[in-house]
């Protein structure tokens, strides 16, 4: 069992609008997407993401083990919307 740090950074209703929305992608296709669109931002850039309710934390989890650091902004009925930093 691998623990994943997720820090609570915002919880109003005003959060940034997702840059990449997979709310409607199903795992693993989410996480492959997501790591394709960090691929193509510089280090040190953001991407916010939507992702879908269901197994939500996979994609952050293995982000994160991919070096790059992740943020929790909004939890709700609708997904999970994270920020995720690029490492070099």
């Amino acid at each position: 069992l691998v623990s994943i740090s997720i820090h609570l950074v915002m919880t109003s209703p005003d959060f940034p609008d997702p840059q990449l929305d997979l709310s409607q992608v199903k795992c693993p296709l989410n996480f492959v997407k997501a790591k394709l669109a960090l691929e193509k931002r510089p280090p040190g850039s953001e991407l916010i993401i939507l992702l879908p309710n269901d197994l939500t934390m996979n994609v952050p989890q293995s982000i994160r083990q991919e070096g790059h650091t992740v943020e929790l902004l909004q939890e709700s009925d609708h997904g999970l919307l994270i920020r995720v930093i690029r490492q070099g």
